[in-house]
């Protein structure tokens, strides 16, 4: 049969997907891991745990995921689970529940912090209480846990619940740049100030603590703060800040009755200071940059004897000059036989933004603003917001806020005043008459807003509008506007001097800049950038956008002109580019460079290369380009597909804190070491290099580095480290042969050295702080003088005393004729906590785990991960294998009277994993805590006959649990509890 035209298409492409072979092929799997981590982050959390049950490459990718978020986790207490059956390294983590114990949060709160390197959010949300008294009786059963020491995390937001809490009393949080601790119930002793300060928090910069109890001393000293808020600490009596840095301080509804206070802030900016102020016990000390400053109200009329307006006066008086200031005046609703108070106000800081709240009650306020205004009489801005109040009405005729009237008649000239706000407008007649006023006082007033109360009808406001331009001035830009909505900020704004015949005008751009800016962040970039075209308003808030996001963008050369012609600060920038050139990346991070000021995030997907040997060409054809000094960025994350890149000769990365680059191809000569130490990166804290090739040479100086990753660094030959407060070091897959190092960093706390070491030439200088070391992996059966096995020995002889010792213990799938090697292992340092990862592939590995533990009978806890590879059917060695024969090990003894708690994962149910259980439960005789985890591979009905068989032989006082591996939610079926 001939087809012809579209019927000869349709049949070929009929034909090509009916392939019966291809029906049930699993293309998604084929994806690479970087584009499944994608695609898992874009669904909820508990969805993508799911997925680690279709295979051991899933199981990996799961654990990849950098964020995660728990939103209102029924069952709080396993959050735990989810956390352990992730495994990975945490950049984010999300977590809220609903009245949580103080258990089960302590429980999942410390593993999150061995592994979070980012953000913690975490929400409790109690039940409400019917009266006080339950409300007082639920705090004290809901009972408190102790906050483990964040190492690496950068920001913490605890929003307890009021469960109570207990800071630690060592530890230090080494990254933490924000903390922020809400509905907290402090329990005695609380030495929060010796927790976030310099010597144990040496990053911190924002510190925020509301809404707590049982806090009533706080101590800080922090070289690094530049923020902190202080909001109804109701215990609060006594406070001390040491911050030479801080920029902003706000302190409301703490440090009630007579307070005690000493505030040593130097560079202080914005100061909030809402509460008593008394100069004899509080000491605010040299503030000579404060440009903001807010007082507590002020009452306008009061009783005889009425003492709260000191504090205010008094801290008006501290002061001499301030950019911007901040008024409340409050008038009471009701003023009989009342004073007032105004006159006692005789002095304020010479100011150019004035900020007055007025809470009227009603009543006419012009006398009090008078007041206010004669005595800053050389200000630039004026912003009035009258907060008015539900259902609120006039004062009486005969009011006492009448009598004074003085103000109506009296000379006031305010010839600097410029631009005037007022919100929350009425249509009284003293609003009407104060207004007057105003444009006689201000004759150099040139902008005009007024947006009149939500209760105010249009109507009534287009007439108070026509009023009000009838005795204003030519030249005066004025507009109105109405509220229609509760949400100031989001409120619709109508211009009601433009007639009813402007039904079609363009009311959207009529919105301020910020709500403006709002919608464009939430339209994508680059349909945000076509608004430009509109006018010139729109150009401006275009450039107003804080952050950009160009994902794969389909012509990679056009970013510069995007960001040309945004041509402001940058908060945020992430480009994803497919196969883009060298020229094209050069030029947009040129541009880049000059605005960033903030996080950078590229990531460049190259073309796979057929072979290796295009591959290799490939990457010289594609070219280089010089990076760009980034003057203001703080983080800097580029993986660029292999393209070549040169370090630049000169200038300072003044602000970066982050750099990591990978899949680079440096061009030489490079000095990569030269650029990130401290002369051209003073704040630098965590450097990763990774998947990079070019790099020989690597020398770093550096007094503020923290965290060092160097993975997959092909050609390095040579290392030198000069870090004395680096805490993390990770060397993986870089040298060859025989590596030349040099590091020294008293300071480390965690070392993994997966590569050659030989002391000779690799010189690791005084670790005595180091809690942590991670080896080369060590092979169980080799050939005869296999050298590998000798890196890891040596390095373990270097060490004497850490807290968590790594150990990867390797088979090799065959055995035939190769020696067994552990009896090398003679030594290894004191420890507590034992991790050993076994890559048994089907082999007996009970012999070696009895070698390794004999030499670590001290340890508290024991982790065995028995890694299997990545195979459908993994088939147990022959009965007359090599590693059968070391048998010795079951009749041995061996006491392990310090370990109380061990965790097994990956376990199956072959009969030398069942040996080695029974003889752990002889060996552990102070066992307290068993937790097992099966492998996929393990059905449940045969997971429960290994538990019954377990469980005959294991004393009634171990805590003993059971797990099938089914995803996140099979984690947290527990198959048996004792």
């Amino acid at each position: 049969m001939e087809l012809s035209g579209g019927g000869e298409v349709a049949a070929k492409r009929a034909d090509l997907s009916s392939s019966v072979a291809d029906a049930g092929h699993d293309r998604l799997s084929e994806l690479p891991d970087d584009i499944l981590v994608l695609i898992l982050s874009r669904i909820p959390t508990l969805e993508a745990g799911k997925t680690s049950i279709l295979s051991h490459r899933w199981r990996r990718v799961w654990a990849l995921l950098p964020e995660l978020c728990f939103a209102l986790a029924p069952q709080s207490d396993r959050i735990r689970d989810a956390l352990d059956a992730h495994g990975g390294a945490l950049r984010a983590l999300s977590v809220g529940t609903q009245n949580a114990s103080a258990e089960s949060v302590a429980a999942w709160l410390t593993v999150a912090a061995r592994r979070l390197s980012g953000r913690l959010t975490f929400c409790n949300v109690p039940p409400r209480p019917k009266d006080e008294s339950e409300h007082d009786e639920a705090r004290v059963q809901r009972g408190a846990f102790e906050l483990p020491c964040f190492e690496s995390a950068t920001s913490v937001s605890l929003k307890l619940g009021f469960l109570g809490l207990s800071v630690p009393p060592a530890g230090v949080f080494a990254r933490l740049t924000q903390l922020y601790m809400s509905h907290v119930e402090f329990r005695a002793p609380c030495e929060l100030g010796d927790a976030v300060s310099s010597p144990r928090c040496p990053c911190l910069q924002m510190l925020r603590i509301s809404a707590t109890l049982g806090l009533n001393k706080l101590a800080i000293n922090s070289e690094s703060l530049l923020g902190m808020e202080l909001e109804d600490l109701e215990a609060l009596q006594q406070l001390t800040i040491v911050a030479p840095a801080l920029k902003y301080l706000r302190v409301a509804r703490c440090l009630q009755d007579q307070p005690v206070a000493c505030i040593s802030a130097p560079q202080l900016e914005r100061l909030e200071w809402k509460v008593p102020y008394d100069p004899s016990s509080v000491q605010l000390g040299e503030m000579e940059h404060v440009h903001e400053l807010q007082t507590t109200y002020f009452v306008v009329y009061g009783p005889h004897n009425f003492r709260k307006n000191h504090s205010c006066l008094r801290l008006l008086q501290h002061f001499k000059i301030v950019k911007s200031l901040f008024l409340t005046l409050i008038y009471l609703p009701e003023l009989h036989y009342y004073l007032y108070f105004m006159d006692a106000m005789t002095m304020l800081p010479d100011t150019t933004n004035l900020h007055l709240h007025v809470m009227a009650n009603g009543h006419a306020f012009g006398a009090s603003l008078f007041h206010v205004l004669r005595t800053c009489s050389g200000i630039r801005r004026l912003i009035i917001g009258l907060n008015i109040v539900e259902e609120q009405t006039a004062c009486q005729s005969d009011c006492i806020c009448r009598l004074q009237a003085h103000w109506k008649t009296e000379e006031l000239l305010l010839n600097c005043l410029q631009e005037v706000e007022i919100t929350d407008f009425g249509v009284s007649e003293h609003e009407a008459t104060f207004m007057k006023r105003l444009f006689i006082w201000a004759i150099a007033l040139q902008k005009l807003t007024v947006t009149f109360y939500r209760a105010v009808t249009a109507s009534k406001a287009k007439e108070f509008c026509q009023m009000i331009r009838s005795f204003s001035r030519p030249g005066i830009c004025m507009e109105f506007y109405i509220c229609n909505d509760m949400n100031k900020v989001a409120a619709e704004r109508a211009d009601l001097s433009s007639s009813p015949a402007d039904d079609g005008q363009d009311r959207l751009s009529e919105l301020p800049d910020d709500i403006l800016v709002l919608i464009l962040r939430r339209i994508g970039t680059l349909a945000a950038g076509q608004t430009r075209i509109l006018s010139r308003r729109w150009r401006r808030v275009w450039a107003l956008l804080p952050e950009l996001c160009f994902a794969f963008a389909p012509q990679p050369d056009r970013i510069r002109d995007a960001l040309d012609a945004h041509g402001g600060d940058l908060r945020s920038l992430s480009v994803a580019t497919r196969d883009a050139s060298p020229e094209a990346v050069a030029a947009w991070l040129t541009a880049a460079a000059r605005r960033l000021s903030g996080r950078l995030i590229y990531y460049n997907a190259a073309p796979r290369p057929r072979a290796a040997s295009e591959d290799s060409e490939g990457r010289v054809q594609r070219g280089g380009f010089e990076l760009p000094c980034f003057e203001s960025a703080t983080a800097v994350s580029i993986q660029l597909g292999f393209l070549g890149l040169s370090v630049p000769p000169a200038g300072i990365f003044g602000r970066l804190t982050e750099l990591s680059l990978s899949h680079v191809r440096f061009d030489a000569p490079c000095e990569l070491g030269d650029a990130v130490s401290s002369p051209r990166c003073p704040r630098l804290q965590k450097l990763c290099v990774s998947d990079a090739n070019g790099l020989n040479k690597l020398a770093i100086n550096s007094e503020s580095l923290l965290h060092l990753d160097l993975d997959g660094v092909d050609d390095l030959r040579q290392l030198t480290i000069v870090a004395p407060v680096l805490q993390c070091l990770k060397v993986a897959s870089c040298f060859h042969d025989q590596p030349i190092a040099c590091i020294s960093a008293p300071q480390l706390g965690r070392l993994e050295w997966s590569d050659p070491y030989d002391p000779s030439t690799v010189h690791l200088g005084e670790m005595d702080q180091v809690q942590y070391l991670q080896t080369s992996p060590f092979i169980v059966y080799g050939p005869h003088n296999f050298p590998d096995n000798h890196y890891c020995l040596r390095l373990l002889q270097h060490f004497k005393l850490v807290e968590i010792l790594v150990l990867t213990l390797v088979y090799f799938g065959e055995l035939l004729d190769y020696q067994y090697f552990m009896d090398d292992m003679m030594m290894l340092p004191d420890t507590k906590s034992l991790h050993l990862h076994v890559i048994a592939t089907g082999h007996a590995f009970g012999a070696s785990l009895f070698h390794v533990l004999r030499m670590c009978s001290g340890i508290r806890k024991l982790i065995l991960n028995l890694d299997r590879p990545d195979m459908e059917e993994q088939k147990a060695c022959p009965s007359d294998c090599i590693c059968r024969q070391q048998a010795n090990w079951k009749t041995e003894e061996l006491l392990l009277n310090c370990l109380q708690e061990v965790e097994i994962t990956d376990l199956g149910v072959s009969e030398h994993e069942v040996t080695f259980i029974k003889h752990l439960f002889i060996w552990a005789t102070a066992l307290k805590k068993l937790k097992v985890t099966f492998d996929r591979t393990i059905t449940e009905r045969e997971a429960k006959e290994f538990c019954q068989m377990l469980l005959s032989f294991s004393g009634p006082e171990i805590c003993t649990k059971f797990y099938i591996c089914n995803g996140i939610l099979g984690m947290n079926k527990v198959l048996y509890v004792p």
